[in-house]
């Protein structure tokens, strides 16, 4: 999508019943200052969207530049997304005769006499030393490897990406301007997790940490980063849906968070401006059963 905007960076959302949902930015650094223009452009995957879709654009949402006017730097309106349509083969495969090999006859073998022996005198015996027993080795068990992090870094100026795998894949996109400094970022799985109660987990729990390069911790993200898991096999079964929780600790207990699912692609898509622990999750499901009184 490409849209005219005459200086800074520019924000593109999508309109929900919930707010705006963030799609993505794009920064453009250098522009000249006699009010000359440009052309962004933010890539956006409609797949899932169909029909009239609102849309909004928002220029220097972070008031990063100075401004006289800061009433002009927002335009909404709407898009018209067609929904792919995958042709299906209807096409019909030729048959493959495969040939039926001929039995091959085998010779049947005539038995051989065989001769009588002739008993042989005994010689006398000569003491044998007995042989010492050979101790066997013991095998040893070898340890299964354990998931470790995984690591990336983002810059200021074109943001960056991660993706990891523990029994889930996690992936995670930073815009550009998602960050004033260059940020290591860490994804690693839980080996101590919090209790989950009647929830059953999916894959594994996995956190996400980020600070500077000289350390200092960082947890919060403006404008947000995307966070994507997807899941191969739900414990609970294909009828109970899977959710996107993150550990909250103030209250001790696990938060849902609002998320895409997309279940052609096994997938659960969040826009997040903060980190923590997380995890994708299934509340188990209970059968209630009564017993049946008669009269005898």
């Amino acid at each position: 999508m490409n849209l005219s905007v005459p200086d800074f960076s520019a924000r593109l959302h999508r309109g929900t019943r919930w707010g705006d949902w963030y799609i993505g930015s794009d920064f453009v650094a250098n522009l000249s200052k006699n009010g000359g223009g440009a052309s962004v452009s933010i890539p956006w995957d409609t797949t899932g969207f169909s029909g009239d879709v609102p849309v909004k654009v928002v220029v220097n949402p972070y008031g990063r530049t100075r401004e006289t006017d800061l009433t002009n730097n927002t335009a909404s309106g709407s898009t018209t997304i067609d929904p792919l349509v995958t042709p299906t083969d209807t096409s019909t495969p030729t048959p493959t005769l495969t040939p039926t090999p001929s039995p091959t006859a085998t010779d049947t073998p005539s038995p051989t006499n065989t001769p009588t022996p002739t008993n042989t005198p005994s010689a006398t015996g000569t003491p044998t030393s007995t042989p010492t027993a050979t101790p066997t080795a013991t095998a040893t068990a070898t340890p299964t490897p354990t998931a470790t992090s995984v690591n990336a870094s983002i810059q200021p100026q074109t943001g960056g990406s991660l993706s990891a795998a523990f029994g889930v894949s996690v992936s995670l996109t930073f815009p550009p301007g998602a960050v004033s400094e260059p940020l290591d970022i860490s994804l690693q799985p839980l080996h101590s997790r919090p209790a989950t109660g009647n929830f059953q987990v999916v894959g594994r729990l996995f956190q996400i940490t980020a600070q500077t390069l000289g350390g200092a911790p960082v947890t919060t993200f403006d404008p947000p980063f995307l966070l994507t898991v997807r899941y191969a096999v739900l414990p609970a079964g294909e009828a109970v849906p899977p959710y996107l929780y993150y550990w909250k600790t103030l209250s001790g207990g696990w938060e849902q968070i609002p998320a895409t699912p997309n279940a052609a692609d096994h997938s659960l898509t969040a826009v997040l401006d903060h980190l923590t622990e997380f995890g994708v999750m299934q509340q188990a499901m209970f059968r209630l059963f009564l017993p049946s009184l008669m009269d005898e």
